[in-house]
């Protein structure tokens, strides 16, 4: 006869019935615990099966000493046990106030013979609604080993001119070497169907973003380059890059110190992960020293960037700031802009 019998419905993904059941089994591996449910994730199920025994119900009968409930108890009629048992997972009374539960939620009380809550506030709240005591047993938990997760960013267009082929491939090595990472691409094309890559609002300036803090590489796979903005800026920030053999790049004082280098055709993406997953980088690095000062003479600025009120004295669509005016609309415009507007006759000083 089976001993202690799981019962849940649906096994998802993820949810903290699910962690429970994992933390459950890795934990007490040693105990007879068979899982029992309807529907479910195959990868939630093959999580639970390296521990514990894992079974889908097909309407059969089943016999066991005791029998824990969560929430969904449908089988209940069906399981021949000892014991009875609810587990309850959260907090009826605030779920009750919050409309999630129907008032008379205290009906599942009639079917079991113990309650077991995961925190006191769970028990004080069961015991609340029902008058039914519950007995006080934390969620079971591991201390997992420390993963690294790579964090890594893109900004740029992903032709395969700027490396959108040589980032894919790199992407594949990652995954068939199981490793964790993110990906973050700022950019106006998604070629990636990868669940691991995250496309973000394509910025006038992602500049402020590219650092340490945020990510652990900037990734720059271009074939070529004559500058490479997102690349300098991230070194200017202390966020280490990988890089290809780019002619500009060493001129733009890329080295091993602050890069590590992706050969063009790919062939050593095993040996830039080695190095991505081990190297610490700790740097300062300095951009070249641009010449436009001196380029632009001594011309002195007379633009003037305060912005000034105007008022509208007709309806009209604004190309620059890309809205529809209404007569009165009293809005504010950098004064060359203003002198424009109202030459147009399409408003006035105020």
């Amino acid at each position: 006869m089976l001993h202690n019998i799981f019962y849940f419905s649906h096994l998802n993904v993820i949810g903290g019935i699910e962690q429970f059941f994992a933390y459950l089994a890795e934990k007490y591996k040693e105990k007879d615990i068979t899982i029992i449910y309807k529907t479910g994730s195959i990868g939630q199920i093959n999580r639970l099966s390296k521990f514990v025994r894992v079974i889908k119900y097909n309407g059969e009968e089943i016999h066991c000493k005791k029998a824990f409930f969560c929430f969904n108890a449908d089988i209940r009629d069906k399981i021949i046990a000892d014991e009875y048992i609810l587990i309850l997972h959260g907090d009826y009374k605030a779920m009750i106030e919050q409309g999630q539960l129907p008032p008379d939620c205290y009906i599942l009380s009639q079917k079991f013979d113990r309650y077991i809550g995961v925190s006191k506030t769970v028990c004080d709240s069961w015991k609340e609604i029902t008058r039914q005591d519950c007995e006080l047993s934390y969620n079971p938990i591991i201390k997992k080993p420390i993963k690294k997760l790579l964090r890594l960013v893109y900004c740029g267009r992903l032709t395969d001119e700027k490396g959108g082929k040589l980032t894919q491939e790199l992407l594949n090595n990652l995954d068939k070497r199981q490793v964790d990472y993110q990906l973050f691409v700022y950019s106006d094309k998604k070629p990636f169907a990868n669940n691991n890559v995250f496309y973000l609002d394509t910025r006038l300036d992602a500049s402020q973003f590219l650092n340490k803090q945020n990510y652990d590489y900037i990734l720059v796979p271009s074939k070529n380059e004559g500058y490479c903005y997102s690349l300098v800026q991230a070194l200017y920030n202390g966020l280490p890059a990988v890089v290809t053999p780019c002619p500009v790049f060493k001129e733009l004082g890329v080295t091993d110190e602050n890069s590590i280098t992706l050969n063009f055709n790919g062939d050593n993406c095993n040996e830039v992960i080695d190095k991505m997953l081990t190297v610490q980088f700790n740097f300062t690095y300095t951009p070249k020293k641009d010449d436009w000062n001196k380029l632009l003479g001594n011309s002195k600025t007379t633009y003037d960037t305060n912005p000034i009120s105007i008022k509208a004295v007709m309806d009209y669509f604004d190309l620059y700031m890309n809205k529809q005016i209404t007569a009165n609309d009293v809005y504010s415009v950098l004064p060359e802009r203003a002198k424009q507007i109202i030459d147009a006759r399409l408003a006035i000083y105020i």
